[in-house]
Formats: C-alpha cells, sequence, structure tokens
C-alpha cells in the first residue's frame, strides 16, 4: 500500500510538473536576459548571449531543461526560447540590433526538420533585418547534459 501512495504522488508530481511546463511553453512565461560577452583583451563587449528563465516551478535552467526533455517537451521549449529571445531583440533601441546575439541551442535540435524549417537564415532576417546572428551549440559545462 505504501509503495502505491508513493507512486501516485510521484505521478501527481510529474503530472502538476508537465501541465506548468506546457503553460510556460504556450503561455509565452519565457524571459530572456541579456548577457553580455566581454572581449578581455579589448576591455569591451562583443556581444549578448540569451539566456532563457521560466517562473516556478522551474527558476533553475537545468531543472527546465532537464523537465523538457523528461516529458518529450524539449522542442517546444527550445522553439519558446528562440522566439521570446527574438521579440524582445526586436524590441530593442535601433543601436543595439547591430550587436551580435547568442543563443543556446542544443545540439540535436540542429538536425531536427522542425529547426531546419523553422529557424532558417530568411526567416530570421524576416523576424528582424537588422540583427546580426551567431547560434552555439549548449555547452555542457552549464550542467545539463
Amino acid at each position: 500500500m505504501y509503495l502505491a501512495t508513493v507512486l501516485d504522488d510521484q505521478l501527481g508530481d510529474n503530472s502538476r510538473q508537465r501541465e506548468s511546463l506546457i503553460e510556460i511553453i504556450n503561455g509565452g512565461r519565457i524571459t530572456p536576459y541579456f548577457q553580455p560577452l566581454v572581449d578581455l583583451h579589448l576591455a569591451e563587449v562583443f556581444g549578448y548571449e540569451l539566456l532563457s528563465r521560466a517562473p516556478e516551478p522551474f527558476t533553475k535552467p537545468t531543472e527546465l531543461f532537464a523537465a523538457a526533455e523528461r516529458f518529450g517537451l524539449l522542442w517546444d521549449l527550445e522553439r519558446a526560447c528562440r522566439l521570446a529571445a527574438l521579440e524582445r531583440i526586436a524590441q530593442l533601441p535601433e543601436p543595439y540590433k547591430s550587436k551580435r546575439f547568442f543563443l543556446n541551442v542544443s545540439p540535436h535540435v540542429f538536425s531536427d526538420s522542425r529547426f531546419r524549417g523553422s529557424f532558417t537564415i530568411a526567416k530570421l532576417q524576416q523576424a528582424a533585418t537588422t540583427l546580426s546572428w551567431c547560434w552555439t551549440a549548449w555547452s555542457t559545462t552549464t550542467g545539463w547534459p
């Protein structure tokens, strides 16, 4: 009986986490933050990495992306992060739009047909024609596999 109760609690927690994650993704609740990237030799900012953050219960990015992978929602989450970043960049004052922006993308996403069809250079230019773009693969040093 105890095992059944524990399993029911875990399933309930997973269900609530999945629903929270879906609400965050579909509700546009991803917030992009700009992390300056500095050339230490020149002592100047050469670009900005866009970091994605979410509200409770996923305030830690490692937990957010791990949950998305666990629930089969990684593609959806990463797409929501990229779209939120693009929307935020488009809102910047004109002088900032010419900066370099770095978006983190999980390595396996590059080979996904949804990525190749959704985030082509032409589509990015359509979203914001004055932006400089650099795509980077997810760093394994962030603590997420």
